[in-house]
């Protein structure tokens, strides 16, 4: 029977086959995916980064191989918002804050280096359009998805240092000097 306020766009499966289950704590590398201790296939439990309560759906993208006390710690909460709680520092964190400390020129040439697509944007009104150079930010975040810590350090060493411009003379031969 279909109601008024039935959800036909939610999946009906709230639990992974136990073939995912393998596969989500192969995935993991048989350790729990908020805290990192090691976790044996029969306490494994299979946990969604976001909460089927916030809209979120039963797939393997979704789901996170928990040990017993981080699946209660969880409830509606992400991963990352956990990590936070307890005080553990996210790998992608931590790449974000080393980028953040560069300069735009050295995150032009990470990105240069390691064929990093960042785009700008195009804004517009009634008389032009104009192109929007990437923001530090949009560097920031392509880069940390591809780069490990170690590459952004050891790539730098090899970025050459940008030539200084020349200051233009003035010229004194203007009216105006005595």
């Amino acid at each position: 029977m279909s109601g008024l306020f039935d959800d036909d766009d939610r999946d009906s499966k709230r639990t992974l086959t136990p073939r995912e289950k393998d596969i989500l704590w192969i995935r993991a590398k048989k350790k729990c995916e908020i805290c990192g201790d090691k976790v044996e296939r029969p306490n494994m439990l299979a946990g969604h980064n976001i909460a089927w309560s916030k809209r979120g759906h039963t797939t393997l993208k979704n789901s996170l191989c928990l040990c017993y006390g981080c699946n209660n710690r969880q409830r509606t909460e992400t991963a990352s918002q956990i990590r936070k709680k307890l005080g553990i520092k996210d790998e992608t964190e931590e790449k974000k804050e080393a980028l953040k400390q560069k300069s735009i020129y050295q995150l032009k040439f990470l990105a240069k280096k390691f064929n990093a697509k960042v785009k700008g944007h195009i804004e517009g009104d009634f008389f032009g359009e104009s192109t929007v150079a990437s923001s530090k930010n949009k560097y920031v975040n392509q880069l940390a998805k591809i780069l490990s810590k170690n590459d952004i350090e050891s790539a730098l060493k090899d970025m050459p240092k940008p030539e200084k411009k020349k200051k233009a003379r003035r010229r004194s031969d203007s009216i105006f000097d005595w």
